[in-house]
């Protein structure tokens, strides 16, 4: 059966030339809101962000039942398709033994769009791909192999996925996610798709924590790295604590001074963790 899914973007207006405050834009595509039904199965968009010209730049993915492919769609500042960008102001990116899906979206200071999530096979073995493409859409073949890097960061047959990104000042790219065998994971690439040795260990970092995914990321003037996200996992008894780089790739666990916090809900206890990694 069909599982049809719009592609949605949604402006609200935020200066009285435009509409009242917290209002739909009409000056974006007529209404605020523009859709765009991709295929005839499951299209979305998991991450947008805005370009310095204006550009809006979606990701996420397609999926025809069998297998996913990335989807990345450009507008212009009004609303409608940039049509110098990919076909029609869409870019898709597939394997035919793999599916590859994006759940974060950055654009470098060179104007090239990078977007990061989970590569996986029939066996659902998951690593995380980053893919960047040149302002016109085109894969850019300077990036990684050929366009795209798919890394299994720690090693081993692990699940692992880049649920969120950003970009640095330099270009370099940070991404957070999730490792299965250890967790949170938080890993850091070159501005050209290579995991950078300088960070962490092989360019990773793990926090440490169990059964825990990293879902969202920001950075610090200083170059350190703020990562946030959940973990299922329950201790016998609640309990504040903290995690703070103190050398690349090494945490330590305190009980004071507390950024992250359990949290009891109706079913299975949660962990909202937040996690601060210094800029090695």
């Amino acid at each position: 059966m069909r599982n049809a899914t719009l592609l949605l973007f949604v402006l609200f207006g935020h200066q009285v030339i435009h509409a009242q405050a917290g209002t739909l834009d009409p000056s974006f595509s007529g209404d605020g809101l523009h859709t765009w039904d991709v295929m005839s199965w499951d299209d979305r968009l998991n991450a947008v962000v805005v370009q310095p010209d204006g550009k809006t730049v979606g990701a996420g993915w397609i999926d025809d039942g069998n297998t996913s492919t990335i989807l990345v769609q450009r507008l212009m500042p009004d609303g409608t398709p940039d049509v110098s960008f990919g076909s029609g102001g869409l870019v898709t990116t597939g394997a035919i033994d793999h599916s590859y899906r994006a759940y974060a979206v950055g654009v470098q200071s060179t104007g090239k769009i990078v977007v990061a999530g989970l590569a996986y096979d029939l066996s659902l073995d998951g690593n995380v791909i980053l893919v960047r493409y040149l302002a016109d859409g085109t894969l850019d073949t300077t990036f990684g192999n050929g366009g795209i890097t798919s890394s299994d960061l720690n090693g081993g047959p692990a699940f692992q996925a880049a649920w969120s990104l950003a970009v640095m000042d330099d270009d370099h790219l940070v991404i957070v996610g999730e490792e299965s065998a250890n967790g949170l994971v938080c890993a850091r690439f070159t501005a050209d798709g290579f995991l950078d040795p300088s960070y962490g260990v092989n360019g990773v970092a793990l926090a440490g924590v169990p059964f825990s995914t990293g879902l969202c990321v920001a950075l610090n003037d200083d170059g350190s790295v703020i990562a946030s996200g959940a973990s299922s996992h329950s201790p016998t008894t609640n309990s504040w604590w903290r995690v703070s780089a103190r050398s690349p790739g090494s945490q330590r666990t305190t009980t004071s001074s507390s950024i992250a916090f359990w949290m009891t809900g109706p079913s299975t206890p949660a962990l909202r963790a937040a996690v601060r990694y210094t800029p090695t």
